[in-house]
């Protein structure tokens, strides 16, 4: 399976480079960082050859807030869904 992802901002407005990172459960069924990517000018990520399970999409980037979503992988079917960050506001002038 796949994680096919778009880093958007709560209008829907891409975020490019944002940097997304991919937790999954570990035997000790704690959460640890699988990889780690990076959004494209339009806001799209993916990571491949997902096993079924839990896994943790966290976005980090200097123009947004942390944001993250929780998604269940059947090991089937590709997982297509939007990351939602709230933008940083522009400082006042």
């Amino acid at each position: 399976s796949r994680l096919l992802g778009r880093a958007v901002d709560r209008s829907g407005v891409a975020l490019a480079n944002v940097t997304i990172a991919l937790f999954g459960e570990n035997r000790a069924g704690e959460l640890a960082e699988l990889d780690q990517k990076r959004s494209s000018g339009n806001g799209l990520f993916e990571f491949k050859f997902i096993p079924a399970g839990r896994y943790v999409v966290r976005g980090s980037s200097l123009q947004a807030f942390p944001g993250q979503v929780e998604r269940q992988v059947s090991g089937y079917e590709d997982d297509e869904f939007e990351l939602v960050l709230e933008r940083v506001a522009a400082p006042a002038k």
